[in-house]
Parts: structure tokens; sequence; C-alpha cells
């Protein structure tokens, strides 16, 4: 969807970095509101923790304003980070409004809501053979850069949809997913959909791919992850 030549569609983070190349006319344009920047004493950082933050007005992508908040305007800004350069909204979801955006993650209903907003989306290029056989490669030679494969026995994908990315250096191992979409693992995978159960379990590698972007806490993801409190800055 385009209004005045402007594609309504960019992410903020790209609106950011192009506004100055494009002309707006304040009294006609919506995003004459992205414009306007203004410093916001008191925003700590849900990263690093420092208070040097920036604040611009925003809204959330009508798909999320249908999916997670029922129709509702939630209203929040978007913060930067001039320490760690990191952008988040202000308005962190809660555990019910992330429920309702992931259940049935990329099923019928979340395909057709999502595509009502944007008609470019498919689901299909997620789930193409292609598409898995490149990421699994490509962490395959991530992984062998860093660590001894062999000695990896238990494995956690956190986040890891059916577990279909897990590279094959750890065909041996032992290997969990942990979702929340309600999606079936594939066959030598376990399910874990308790997060109490994986915080009493001890793996040799924790994989978590894609998912922290997603998320309202990322630290907090983290420290469930590790069982450890963890200390950035």
């Amino acid at each position: 969807m385009e209004k005045g030549g402007i594609n309504l569609a960019l992410a903020f983070h790209q609106w950011m970095s192009v506004k100055d190349t494009i002309k707006v006319k304040k009294d006609t344009e919506i995003f004459a509101d992205y414009l306007y920047q203004e410093i916001e004493p008191g925003n700590r950082c849900i990263i690093c923790g420092s208070q040097e933050c920036t604040g611009s007005r925003a809204h959330f992508a009508p798909f999320l304003v249908e999916r997670m908040f029922n129709d509702k305007n939630i209203q929040t800004k978007l913060i930067h980070c001039k320490k760690c350069n990191f952008w988040f909204s202000r308005y962190r979801p809660n555990d019910l409004e992330m429920e309702k955006l992931y259940a049935g993650y990329r099923g019928e209903e979340y395909v057709r809501q999502r595509k009502k907003y944007e008609p470019g989306y498919s689901a299909e290029f997620y789930e193409s053979a292609d598409y898995m056989v490149k990421r699994k490669q490509e962490l395959g030679v991530f992984f062998r850069k860093w660590i001894e494969c062999d000695l990896i026995h238990t494995l956690l994908d956190y986040g890891g949809d059916e577990g279909q990315y897990i590279p094959d250096p750890f065909c041996n191992a032992e290997k969990y997913v942990f979702e929340i979409s309600g999606k079936k693992v594939r066959d030598g995978i376990i399910l874990l959909n308790d997060l109490e159960e994986v915080k009493r379990k001890r793996f040799d590698l924790v994989m978590c791919c894609q998912v922290l972007e997603h998320v309202s806490d990322p630290i907090e993801v983290i420290e469930n992850m590790t069982g450890d409190i963890v200390n950035i800055g």
C-alpha cells in the first residue's frame, strides 16, 4: 500500500534511514510524526541497560494490531539506544499477547490475517526444501567453526519450530525443541513446551536462531535458556 509515493510498509528502522531522502508534507503525510525525535529521559535499553536513549512516535503494524491486540491501537514509541545502537518498541507485549501472535504460527488463519496487510507474504517460502537445506548448511558451517560437534550429546533448539533446522553434525545427539506454537516436531526430536522443564534440564548446546527479535524481553529469554543471570553492559 502506498500513500503519496511512500511505502507505508516500511519498517521503522528502515524509515529512520531513508527519511532524509524522501520529501514529506507534514500536513498531509502520516510519516510526518516520525520526523520528530525527542530525548526520552528514563527509558532504559532492554539489551544493555543504558539510559542514553531517544524516542520517536510510532505505531504497531496493522497485522500486529489485529492479531495481538484485537484491533486496539496500542500506544508506543520507537526507542533507540545510543550506546549499543539497538532499536525497540517502548511497549513490550505481555505473555498473552505474544501467545496470540504465535498460536498456529504460519497456519491457515495466521497466513490469512498476514496476507490482508502484506499481500506478498508466503509461508511456503519458509517451508520450502531449498530454504531448509540452505539454512541447515549455514548453521552447520557456523557450528563446525566454533565447537567440536561430536562432543555434543544433548542439544536444545529454543524456538526451533519442528526441529527441521538442527544441523546434520548433531545427528547423533539427543535433540530437543522448545516451541510454543503448537507445531509437531520431526521424528527423533523431543518437544518441550513447558518452560519450567527447560529450566530443569541441562544441555551441552542451546541453539536460538531467529528468535530473540520476536520476544518482549530478550535477556530474560537467554536466562531461561541458560539458567543464568545475564549481565550485559
